[in-house]
């Protein structure tokens, strides 16, 4: 997914409360067990979506966190 940042069609990002539990942090590329975490929620958020596949860790790597258009900050 992405979200424009600046120019035409940006939008300020929202202040959200997190519920209990939860956290938000900056993506640390060093830390690829978060990574990996991240990798399993989404296959398994995508599960049941028509035409999505599981990404294995090496496809999820290069298309997603070691990706050109990837900006962790």
């Amino acid at each position: 997914m992405t979200r424009p940042l600046h120019g035409d069609g940006a939008v300020p990002v929202p202040q959200v409360v997190l519920d209990s539990g939860l956290r938000l942090v900056t993506y640390d590329r060093d830390d690829r067990e978060l990574d990996e975490k991240v990798r399993l929620a989404h296959n398994e958020a995508f599960a049941g979506n028509w035409g999505s596949e599981p990404r294995s860790r090496e496809d999820w790597e290069k298309a997603t966190t070691d990706g050109r258009n990837f900006r962790p900050g």
